[in-house]
This record gives C-alpha cells, structure tokens and sequence, in this order.
C-alpha cells in the first residue's frame, strides 16, 4: 500500500516533511547563537531553554488532553475569546491560564534562587520574566494548534510551528546583536508566542468559519452546565500525562541543567552544544507521536492500535538509527560545522548523548500511544525510570560521560519497562 492510499502514513508525510523544515529552523537557532555568545552565555542559554521545557511539561499535558479531546470539526474551539458560553475545552483553558499564571508568580519569585544554582552571570534573575511570559501566551497558543491538529489540519499545525521557529531566530539575531545577549534570547520567544498565536488562531477561525450551527450548539447554557464535570475528567487526564510526557521531557532536558549544576559554566557550556546536536533526534521525529495520538483510540481493535504503534516506531527507529550513524562517523566534523570548533573537544560525548535522545524518542512514542489510549499503566515506568536516573546520577557524576551513561542506561531499563505493556 503507497503512502497516498495510507491514512496514517499520508498524515505523517505531511507532519514530518512540517516537522523537518521546523528542525531546522529551530537548530539554525543554536548553531547561529553559538557564534553570537561566548561558551559561557550558550551554556546559560541552553539552561534557560531546559528550565522552559520542563515548566512547559505542564503546557505538554495541558496541549496533550485538547488534542485527544477536541471534535474533529473544531467545533469545541468556541468559546475561549467569544461571546458564547464556553465549551468544556475552552472552560478547562480558561482554567488552566489561571493555573499558569499562578505557578509563573512562584517561578519568579524563586528566580534569584534558581540563577544562583545554575551558575548564571549577573542580573540573570530577569531572565525569567519573559519565560514566565511566553507559557502564559503558550496556553492560547496551544489551544488553537492543539484544535488544528485535532481536526486533522497537520499542515496548519505545521506551519503554526514553522511560524513560531522563524520568528524567534529573526529575533533572537537581531536581539543579541543588540547587545541584550542572553535577555534578547529569551525575549525572541515571547515575541514568536505571539505571531504564532496571531496565526493559529486566524486559521482556526477560518477553517471553523461555516461551523455557526456546531457553534451555537456548544455555547448554549443547557451545554454549559455539562462543562464542569467534563473539564474534571480533562484535569483526570492531564494528571496522567504529566507523569508520562512531563518524565520523557524532563528526561531529554535535565541533563544540560545538571551539568550546569555540577561543572562549571565552560564545560557546561561545551556539553551544552553537543546536546543541542543530539536533540534533532528528538525533535525530528516527535512528528510520528503526534499521529499516533490523534490516530489510535479506545474506539478502534488492540489489533489496529498495536499495528499502528508499529509504523511509528519503524518511522523513529529508521530515522534514529540514520541520525546514530552520521554521529559515529563525523562527531567532530557535525559538531564544527552545527555548533562550532570550539565545542569540538566534547565531540567524545555526541554519539552516547545521541544514543540516550534517541531511547526517549522511542519512549515518547510508546507513552503517547499510551496516553491516547487512557491506560495509566504507563504510571509505573516513570516512576521506576526517575528513581534509576536519581539513583544512578547521585552515584557517578564525577565526570560528564559517567552522567551520559546514567542517563542511556535509565532510558534503555524504562523503555524495555514501557514495551512490556504492550502485551495484551
């Protein structure tokens, strides 16, 4: 069967080839940064942009919970910035900006604590204002591309991503060339918050645009009163996608803060870099789960689900194996040419960092083929996953490459874990 009579391998050419063009505008962001800040200032970068994903593991679980539960018509969109009564998905986004903004005001006010323990320079506490900032846009932001996607509009999807990538590396350039270095950085991702949002949200209106009956049916009051006991059973889901997703995310970002906290800020920096390679891995096929989840359900045969959850991971495994090769072959080469030479004395660490993304790309696969089938199984992975790479992270972090191997032997024992599950 080709690709074009395919479902699920049609959705997913259109999401990668989407996911692809976003991979490398959001890694020319890091090579370019590397030669516009000093090693130092690019190892507090990438601590920052560590520190936001894993703040943003509740904007994961948040944006994981409107895609699987948003009607493919769009029509539980309504609501959010209108005139109509809210549906339960805009009700449960409403709520959750709240929720933000009130975990943002404890962000900041553990700031200094936090720049001080991750060894950033001087005046670094500001840095997290437009952190905090950007999550908050996030949540609109979210809801619309999470609406898009539900409704099958992977290329809309796509280009709300592409959007949000070009934008904060035009920004960011032209920011550190300013002078703001490390500040201009973070501001260029709030400013890319809101054209992306500007855009995910014109387009969600206009592909709801004849949806009128849809939506005077959702904003009705008879409708409304139905809203609290859903958006309970969205937070219901949520919790379980904070445990799995918020593991995988907190697994492939912790590591550049904890080398932050162990070493000092230039090999920091330097490991910084070499990370920042083996993430394309991540990222380049973060696509597949994002099918997979709005592609599998309770409503369809184990048979089906387990035989769809099989492309996927062929998908990732090729790609990861493809992305392993070229890191045997050329560390030095790829680190001189994406990063620059002076990150080439860590090239030793490129291939195990690599083979340890690559392990959480297959897990964030597993976990979101999970998630869209509501199994809480998945519960016990990241648990016993945590409490390896805790173990094992205590134990051997004298060196850099004794934290690497910590991190690919906890996400080999937890992937091996999570494949268990798949037996009926």
């Amino acid at each position: 069967m080709g690709i074009l009579q395919d479902r699920f391998l049609r959705h997913n050419a259109v999401f990668f080839i989407g996911s692809l063009i976003v991979a490398v505008l959001n890694y020319a962001f890091h090579p370019i940064l590397s030669r516009m800040l000093s090693v130092a200032e690019f190892g507090d970068v990438q601590a920052l942009i560590s520190v936001t994903y894993i703040i943003g593991i509740l904007s994961l679980a948040y944006r994981t919970v409107l895609v699987a539960h948003a009607d493919e018509n769009g029509s539980s969109g309504y609501g959010l910035f209108s005139h109509l009564a809210p549906g339960s998905l805009a009700r449960f986004a409403q709520s959750f900006l709240v929720v933000s903004i009130v975990l943002g005001s404890v962000l900041l006010a553990l700031s200094p604590m936090l720049a001080q323990n991750l060894q950033l320079g001087e005046g670094a506490a500001f840095y997290f204002m437009p952190l905090v900032l950007a999550q908050i846009i996030g949540v609109a932001l979210h809801f619309y591309s999470a609406h898009l996607q539900g409704m099958k509009d992977f290329l809309g999807v796509s280009v709300v991503n592409a959007v949000m990538a070009s934008v904060k590396l035009i920004a960011a350039v032209v920011l550190v060339a300013m002078g703001l270095s490390v500040l201009g950085v973070m501001l260029s991702f709030v400013i890319a918050s809101v054209v992306a949002l500007g855009y995910a949200g014109a387009r969600y209106m206009r592909r709801t645009l004849g949806a009128s009956d849809d939506a005077s049916k959702v904003g009705t009051k008879e409708a409304s009163q139905e809203t609290t006991r859903h958006t309970a059973t969205y937070y219901r889901h949520g919790w379980l996608v904070l445990v799995s997703l918020g593991f995988v995310t907190f697994f492939y970002t912790s590591d550049v803060i904890v080398m932050k906290y162990f070493f000092a800020p230039e090999d920091a920096g330097l490991y910084s870099g070499v990370a920042t390679i083996a993430r394309v891995i991540f990222f380049a096929t973060a696509s597949v789960a994002g099918v997979v989840l709005a592609s599998v359900g309770t409503g369809i045969t184990h048979e089906k689900n387990l035989t769809i959850l099989r492309k996927g991971m062929m998908v990732v495994c090729s790609l990861c194996a493809i992305a392993l090769g070229f890191f045997a072959l050329m560390p030095k080469l790829l680190i001189a040419l994406l990063i620059g030479t002076q990150y080439a004395q860590a090239s030793y660490l490129l291939l195990p960092t690599g083979a340890y993304v690559a392990l959480c790309a297959i897990l964030n696969l597993l976990y979101t083929y999970f998630l869209a089938l509501g199994d809480r199984r998945i519960v016990w992975p990241s648990l016993f996953g945590l409490f390896v790479l805790c173990l094992l992270v205590g134990i051997f972090h004298d060196t850099q490459i004794q934290i690497v191997w910590s991190y690919l032997a906890s996400a080999l024992m937890t992937v091996c874990a999570t494949l268990f599950l798949t037996r009926k």
